[in-house]
Order: structure tokens, then sequence, then C-alpha cells
């Protein structure tokens, strides 16, 4: 399968690293970095990703954005962790609008639509 997410290294040969948000089936939210998104995300689903995530049934991924390096992609992913949930809740609502996270973390927003069919994708 072709990860979509991948974007392959930056401009300076470096891998382009990425944060994403899934939702577990009782509606919490997880945050993660990686260079590969639906090789993660599949991971997860598969029960071989973060343990925070086992055993909490169905994942959805809500949101993903390419940041660049893995030290900027783990500011990032700290500064949201800190966030209350009701506050990620907001930045995912103004993303769903076009300007969320893009707009508060400088990160453009890779269409979810074509990561969720490549998910579900078995090549």
């Amino acid at each position: 399968m072709k990860a979509v997410a991948h974007m392959g290294p930056t401009e300076h040969g470096m891998p382009q690293w990425h944060l994403y948000l899934v939702r577990t089936a009782r509606g919490a939210l997880y945050t993660g970095i990686t260079t590969d998104v639906a090789r993660r995300v599949r991971q997860h689903q598969d029960g071989r990703g973060a343990k925070a995530l086992r055993a909490k049934g169905p994942i959805t991924l809500v949101y993903t954005g390419a940041i660049g390096s893995r030290g900027d992609a783990l500011r990032v992913e700290a500064a949201l962790k800190k966030l209350p949930k009701a506050a990620k809740e907001a930045l995912l609502a103004r993303q769903l609008a076009g300007d969320a996270l893009r707009t508060v973390f400088g990160l453009p927003p890779v269409p979810v639509a074509a990561l969720t069919d490549a998910l579900h994708r078995k090549d």
C-alpha cells in the first residue's frame, strides 16, 4: 500500500513529520506524530500502536497535518496534549471550517478522506 500521508523527505532530505488526531469509540481524542499517517493509524487499529489506544474500540482519524521536522512535530504534539479536550474539539471544529490548526500552528491540512480510503485498502 502506498502511504498517502507519507510525503517523503523534506527539502533538506529529512523525513516529513505529521501530526494526527484520532477519536476513540467513546469520543476520547489521541494526538500523535509520525512520518506515515496511514501506517500509524493501521497500527493503532490493529492494536500495535500506542498502549493508550489498545482495547478502546474502533478509532477514527479526525485530523492530520504536515509539520516538517521531528523536533517541530514533538513540540506541537506536546502543546496539543496539554490542551483540555474542549480546546482540542474547538480546534477541530475550526479545522472542519477550513482554518483550524493550519492557522494556529501553521500546518497545511491533508485531506482526511484520502487517508481514510488508504486505510481501508489492503495491498
